[in-house]
Order: structure tokens, then sequence, then C-alpha cells
């Protein structure tokens, strides 16, 4: 008897040994947190997520950063680590042997920050291990660092977004353009591709990376223009690395995998996230309040200063008659001055004697002396005197 295999059987062959190796992978979205120091957090891990039906479970771990800070059995806790005096962790147990374990921390540190994972223990199926949360803790405001919708990554200050349509290769990266100019995502290191596996955990298949050889078959370029320098190929990739291919990272292991570039798939768009400000949005405001009260009172008090010369300027000449009939201060300068000009103009044309009314001048010690005598309309005698010097 002949038995044929192809290379799709083959195929889902390797994928079930990979998935009895690796354990059962859990979907969901993933946890990520963002707080401020001082803030509380809480978590939890269910078994009933990610443990098979029909195991029972044993123990449970807490994991912090790959670093076991946790652990516990159906009799109560086993052993906690001194570095997290703060956190309240508590385990429920069904008489099924199912477990929930709760993690409270109520006044958040910076040593607090770090992947929590979840490991537990079978009776007939080894050990299950999940993260169950990102916790990443600020010390300055960090929500207006991304766009909405986007999820900061803090260790490489950069901001992603998953886009669950499918879509070429070339179409998708056109797509991140288009989106604040953003590019495929780019993996640099090992954590990061880890951070990115859960992160688009609640797939069914695999998203687009930025990785293609479409520009030079002989080597891999991200659309950054970088060379890959970190990678983590899946066995049996790259059968012909003379054919353009771009790269799909696997949901289920989180491994690449090469493929043409005309199939569709999800993608995860990437993005610089925006930088740090010394103030945040509230001291603004307060700046802003501050900076309109000082132009409202510069405006008022130039109105205070200005506003009387205005009006004085604009008095009518009634207003330059003091109650006793003579004039006032700047009537009597106006007067002065028309009557120096018709004085001046007068000796220039040589012309002496009287001018409005009557008029004479005398010369003594190199001064010249002017006075006109006139009748104003209300019949008193006002005389005028303009001495100049040479």
């Amino acid at each position: 008897m002949t038995v044929v295999v192809s290379s799709l059987d083959l195929f889902c062959a390797v994928i079930a040994l990979l998935a009895i190796g690796k354990g059962f992978w859990a979907s969901g979205k993933l946890q990520v947190v963002h707080k401020m120091i001082g803030q509380a957090f809480s978590t939890h891990c269910d078994d009933s997520s990610f443990v098979p039906a029909g195991s029972r479970s044993l123990n449970i771990y807490i994991l912090k950063d790959d670093h076991n800070i946790y652990e516990a059995d159906a009799y109560g806790q086993i052993y906690k680590d001194p570095s997290v005096p703060t956190w309240i962790i508590n385990s429920t147990w069904s008489v099924q042997s199912n477990v929930t374990l709760t993690i409270n921390i109520m006044n958040v540190k910076k040593s607090d920050q770090g992947i929590l994972s979840c490991r537990i223990d079978t009776d007939n199926q080894g050990t299950k291990e999940r993260v169950i949360a990102y916790l990443f803790v600020h010390d300055k405001k960090f929500d207006h660092l991304c766009p909405t919708h986007w999820e900061l990554y803090p260790p490489r200050h950069t901001c992603i977004h998953l886009v669950d349509v499918k879509k070429e290769w070339l179409e998708a990266s056109r797509h991140c353009y288009g989106l604040n100019k953003a590019h495929l995502v780019v993996i640099h290191d090992e954590a990061f591709d880890r951070f990115l596996s859960n992160y688009i955990r609640s797939l069914p298949e695999g998203v687009w990376i930025g990785l293609s050889n479409r520009e030079t078959r002989d080597k891999f370029i991200w659309t950054t223009g970088k060379q890959a320098v970190y990678t983590n190929w899946r066995p049996f990739s790259l059968q012909s690395p003379t054919d353009v291919v771009c790269v799909v990272k696997i949901v289920r292991d989180g491994q690449w995998l090469d493929s043409r570039c005309d199939f569709t798939s999800p993608f995860v768009c990437e993005k610089k996230a925006a930088v740090y400000t010394s103030v945040d949005i509230k001291t603004y405001e307060v700046l802003i309040a501050y900076t309109v009260i000082i132009i409202l009172m510069i405006i008022l008090f130039m109105a205070v200063m200005v506003r009387p010369q205005y009006f004085k300027s604009r008095a009518s000449p009634e207003d330059d008659v003091a109650d006793d009939g003579m004039p006032t201060g700047a009537a009597h300068a106006r007067m002065s001055t028309r009557s120096a000009a018709s004085a001046r103009s007068g000796a220039s044309g040589g012309q002496k004697g009287s001018t409005a009314g009557s008029s004479d001048k005398q010369e003594q010690d190199g001064r010249e002396e002017y006075a006109a005598e006139d009748d104003g309309e209300d019949g008193k005698n006002r005389r005028l005197t303009i001495v100049t010097y040479d």
C-alpha cells in the first residue's frame, strides 16, 4: 500500500507537534497596563482560560520577568518573594481543583514594572504558562504619547497598532504610511518579539511584519531600510531564498514564516511615540490663564493712561475759556503761537506798524521786542508781547 503525503499534511503535522511541545496556547487579548507611580493595579489568572478541560491544577505560580515570585497550592501559599512585599496575592481553589488567582498592588512603584506570567502544574497535561499582563510604570504623563487605539511600548518609545483587515503586503505597507506616516512593524530584539506575540494572540493566524526581500533578493530588509539582524524563523522557512517573499509572524508560536507578498493578512503598524513634555496639560492650562490675565491688565493700564489725554485733545473751543472770560493755559499757548508767527511774518516783509490792532517794535541790546494789542469780540483789550534774540 502506498501512502501519499502532501505538503499541506506535512505542514499540519509540524504545527501539531509544535503545539504538543509548547502546550496549549491561550487566546484572548493581552492586558497591557500603563500606570503612574502611586496608582493602583489589579490583574488575575484563571486556569480555565488556558488549561485544557479535564485537567486538575496542582500548583500555581506567578512570575515576573521569568522569575518566580509566588507559589501556592490548594492548601495555601507556599512561597512569596520578599521583593514584592506590597503585592496582595490571593488564590481561590474550587472542588474540581480549578484555581483563580488575583494580584492587587495599591501603590505602584517603578520596581513593580515587568512582564507578569501565570504558570500552572496540572495532573495530566504538564505545565501550562501564559503572560497575563505587561505592567509599565511611568513617572511622567503618558496618555498623549500615542494616538487613540495605538499601544505604547515604552522600552522602545514606540506605538503599535493592529489592523485586523486582510491586505497584501504592499497594500498593508501603504495603509500604515497613511496613518501618520507609520510603517509595518520592525522587530529588533527578542523582548519586543515576545511582546508582539502576546499582542496579536487574539487573531487566528498571523500578521504581516515589515520584513521582505523585495528590494534585494539575497537579504531581508525592514521597511525602515535596515537589514535584519535579529530573526525568529520557523523551521522549514526560506525553502526558496531566491523568490520574492514577505514575512508573516505566526500567532500560535510567534515565529516568522516567508510567504508570497500577494497573499492577504492582517498587519501591525508602528510609529515613533511623541516626546515627553516637561509640563503636563493642567500646567499648560494654568500658564495660559496667567498669560491672559497679564495681557488684560496691560490693556487696562493703557486704557487708563491714554483715555484722559485723548479726551483733552478732543476738547471744544468753549472749554478753552475760563469762567472769568480769560483763555485757559492751552488756549493762551495757541494764541501766543499764532501771534508769534504773524509777528515774524510782518518783520520779514519789512512791515512796521499795526497789524490786527496796533503794534510797535523796540530794539535794545540785540533784543527785539514786539508788542501787539487787540480788542477782542467781548470788548476787552488784550496785549501780547514777544521777545526775540539775535
